[in-house]
């Protein structure tokens, strides 16, 4: 499942709300906080998302991710898109 917020703090909210509600499935965040745009190899990727079954991130780090093949359309079961914005 990927989790598509429009802001990292609306990722990381997001996040949280998974780790309390789901916590026996495995979850990360990507975001520009994570330095995503040096991650230019495979096996980066592939270590990262390891056993990963919900990851929550902005569109950018997804589209990059698509666009340079390092994830594939067909390996998305769900994808959900939260266009809220973040309570201050």
């Amino acid at each position: 499942i990927w989790f598509l917020a429009p802001t990292v703090d609306l990722c990381l909210q997001q996040h949280n709300v998974v780790l309390s509600n789901i916590p026996a499935v495995r979850s990360r965040t990507l975001t520009g906080l994570d330095k995503v745009e040096l991650w230019t190899d495979q096996t980066i990727w592939d270590a990262v998302l390891h056993d990963v079954r919900i990851v929550i991130s902005t569109h950018a780090v997804l589209a990059d991710a698509l666009g340079h093949g390092f994830v594939k359309i067909s390996q998305l079961a769900l994808m959900v898109f939260d266009e809220g914005r973040t309570q201050s």
